[in-house]
């Protein structure tokens, strides 16, 4: 950023030799891992062309749409950027695993990657979740959002992460909890077993 400009930065990652030879697909089927952290990008795309891909960040740019992204993905980094809408996105990602997706600008999302054991939504505008199912989510931090309640999540989940929302009641907890942290919500009263729960955080609740 200069003189409070952003320096806008568009990535294409294009291949020269896209005519089905053993070498161009032997060059993206060799990429694994990609990092573009705090690149200033704008805009990317064309990164199906590489097919393995199996890990990739985008964090800390200024990017607000994803086009095309490897079907492969099993872990997704897109944390501090200015994303509004993620569902397109991720329809076709169904091998994704992880995805930490905080600080951005997201209001609505349902999460269609159903393989998901891990999940940072943190810092975001979400004013409804819903994602009972989501079988497999393991870890949830859904903090710093406009949530006013949490009803509809999957058994599996074993930390949920909701603090500095709305919240103003639990009406269930998934089963297998054990750490949960609801700090800084509206929290009058919770008519719950909270026995098996190793870990609670509520302070100002």
């Amino acid at each position: 950023m200069i003189l409070g400009h952003i320096i806008c930065k568009m990535i294409s990652i294009i291949f020269d030799c896209l005519d089905g030879t053993s070498d161009t697909r032997r060059v993206s089927n060799n990429i694994k891992t990609l990092e573009l952290k705090g690149k200033n990008i704008v805009c990317i795309y064309n990164l199906d062309l590489l097919e393995d891909l199996k890990e990739l960040d985008l964090s800390d740019n200024y990017i607000q749409e994803l086009y095309g992204l490897p079907e492969n993905l099993e872990i997704l980094n897109i944390s501090n950027n200015r994303i509004v809408d993620l569902d397109k996105t991720l329809l076709d990602l169904k091998k994704l695993q992880i995805l930490l997706a905080s600080n951005n600008s997201i209001s609505d999302i349902t999460l269609p990657c159903l393989l998901l054991t891990k999940v940072d939504l943190s810092n975001n505008s979400i004013l409804f979740l819903c994602l009972k199912h989501l079988k497999n989510l393991f870890w949830l931090d859904c903090s710093d959002n406009l949530l006013k309640e949490l009803t509809l999540l999957p058994e599996s989940i074993r930390i949920l992460i909701c603090k500095d929302n709305y919240i103003t009641y639990f009406k269930d907890l998934p089963i297998k909890l054990i750490v949960l942290d609801c700090s800084n919500n509206f929290i009058n009263k919770v008519n719950l077993d909270l026995s098996k729960l190793k870990f609670l955080f509520k302070k100002k609740c």
